[in-house]
């Protein structure tokens, strides 16, 4: 296995991950783009929000067993082959007029699913395509990719829904998921000795997958790091969301920003992310991942109180900018703690499990958010609120397993 940072492997599995995500992107404003034309109803667009986050609670698990029984590489092939096939049946749907909402919603949520049995065979294949010492660089090259499509996905994908249409805009997203294919393809894994052989893969009875599930579930347990890890993920998302999920009211309504400005206030937050995400891997020189997470926790919670003293683009943006660059360093970090703490046999499983864990505190805290905005009407009530749960999780944080998590790390390879 090569050494280099990115290597001919991850170099083929990055450029797949641009192309996808490029096509998602267009994807994303397409559906709901196509949904208000059919409908003109917000209700319908939340809905379809709603249908694409369920399958990570739901299905995500199920993708960690896949990934840990079974190849990798033809996971990401299969993913990427029947998520083309799919938005190819979406397309023609459209074209043909038969955009019925529910043929829709069924459309949506199955590529969702798709989705959701992808990700975490995504994840657990970089172990096994760059070497123990250069998974900080791989997650962070990764994690900023991600970062700056955020900036440039939605402008690119609006751009060519408005000179193509929304029918057209699918058909390119169908042609991203086939060159995701081709480029994954490409991808040549050595054999890993500690995962099941295929013969004992395709034993796919449910008993056993259910199982797989619950020794999955298990092993993230009584794995120190990790629980906590999903632990501190549960509240920092219920943090962030709570305040997040109130950002555009607060830009517009509290601040008073204008769509430039607010423009602005994004791309300054979008900048933050991709300083984080290029910072984090090099910091791991000083500290090491679980004291790095905690830290920038309690830096989080404290960067968030500047949002009180905002009172233009700039200073939203820059406050805002300095909580985002901390939750950046902090997936980074906890993506590359993961991979070295967890053994390759059961990665797919615990990259599923608190994938899974942590993002149910999405919905509660954006509810959450919503009725403390329509009782109070007071912003600085959640600013305060998210300040006290990330200064208090980066705490306690520095007194459990994850400050000492260089200790759980295996001594050789797995």
């Amino acid at each position: 296995m090569k050494t280099r940072p990115i290597n001919r492997n991850y170099s083929f599995l990055l450029s797949a991950y641009i192309m996808s995500s490029i096509g998602d992107w267009i994807y994303r404003l397409g559906i709901p783009f196509l949904i208000y034309q059919e409908t003109k109803s917000a209700l319908s667009m939340a809905v379809a929000y709603g249908i694409t986050f369920l399958p990570f609670i739901l299905v995500t698990p199920f993708g960690g067993v896949l990934a840990d029984r079974f190849n990798q590489k033809t996971i990401l092939l299969l993913g990427d082959f029947f998520s083309s096939l799919l938005v190819i049946v979406l397309a023609a749907c459209i074209s043909l007029g038969l955009s019925d909402l529910l043929v829709i919603y069924l459309l949506v949520f199955v590529v969702a699913s798709v989705s959701a049995i992808h990700h975490p065979a995504h994840e657990s294949i970089i172990p096994r395509l760059v070497s123990k010492n250069k998974l900080g660089k791989a997650n962070s090259y990764l994690h900023t990719t991600d970062n700056a499509l955020d900036l440039i996905g939605p402008l690119a994908g609006g751009s060519i829904i408005a000179l193509l249409g929304v029918s057209n805009a699918i058909w390119i997203n169908a042609v991203s998921f086939l060159i995701s294919l081709l480029l994954i393809y490409r991808i040549r894994l050595t054999p890993d000795k500690t995962m099941k052989s295929e013969k004992d893969s395709k034993q796919t009875k449910v008993a056993s997958i259910m199982n797989d599930l619950k020794e999955g579930f298990f092993y993230s347990w009584q794995n120190p790091v990790i629980k906590y890890g999903c632990i501190l993920f549960i509240f920092l998302n219920f943090a962030l969301t709570i305040f997040f999920a109130n950002f555009m009211y607060f830009l517009v309504d509290v601040i008073s920003l204008s769509p430039t400005e607010v423009g602005y206030t994004i791309a300054l937050s979008g900048a933050g992310a991709i300083t984080g995400s290029l910072a984090a891997p090099y910091l791991t020189k000083f500290l090491p991942e679980g004291k790095i997470i905690l830290l920038c926790t309690l830096a989080a919670g404290f960067s968030s109180l500047l949002l009180l003293a905002a009172k233009n683009a700039s200073s939203v943006g820059i406050a805002w900018g300095l909580v985002v660059i901390c939750n950046s360093i902090i997936a980074v970090n906890y993506f590359t703690l993961r991979q070295k703490v967890v053994p390759l046999k059961f990665l797919g499983r615990a990259v599923a499990t608190t994938r899974m864990i942590s993002f149910l505190s999405i919905p509660l805290a954006s509810v959450v958010g919503g009725w403390i905005m329509q009782t109070y009407d007071d912003i600085r009530i959640i600013i305060y609120l998210m300040s006290i749960i990330l200064v208090f999780c980066g705490t306690v944080g520095l007194f459990s397993p994850l400050a000492g998590s260089q200790r759980y790390q295996p001594k050789t390879a797995d």
